[in-house]
């Protein structure tokens, strides 16, 4: 997520000129423990109702935020299309073909460089 400054802003001792983009990294703050006690572990539960308290707003922004968020959120969230996925994943697990480099490519959003070759075996 990224924008630029209408006017000088200060963080602790950095200051901020107006007009100064400022990006905000997905990548790092959904890995911050501040926020996600053992970010780097697997955890759908974390998501629930179940949760004691969710993420303060924007620890997690996977469509953006704000007034320029994502147009596609509402059909990524959409619940035909997590119960397509839902169903889906209990007939089939994806595996990356073995050997295959598996490197971060962060641009605007987060990708694999060379993209994810996968292997469906039913289960």
């Amino acid at each position: 997520m990224a924008a630029a400054l209408v006017q000088d802003y200060s963080i602790e001792d950095v200051h901020l000129p107006a007009g100064s983009l400022v990006l905000v990294s997905p990548f790092v703050t959904q890995r911050d423990a501040r926020y996600f006690p053992r970010p780097l572990r697997f955890d759908p539960e974390r998501w629930t109702s179940r949760s004691q308290s969710g993420p303060p707003p924007y620890a997690y922004f996977p469509f953006s935020g704000g007034p320029r968020s994502c147009l596609g959120e509402h059909l990524a969230l959409d619940s035909k299309c997590c119960s397509s996925w839902a169903t889906i994943a209990q007939r089939w697990r994806l595996r990356i073909v073995p050997g295959y480099p598996l490197e971060l490519l962060p641009l605007i959003s987060l990708r694999p460089k060379y993209g994810m070759r996968m292997r469906p075996e039913p289960r």
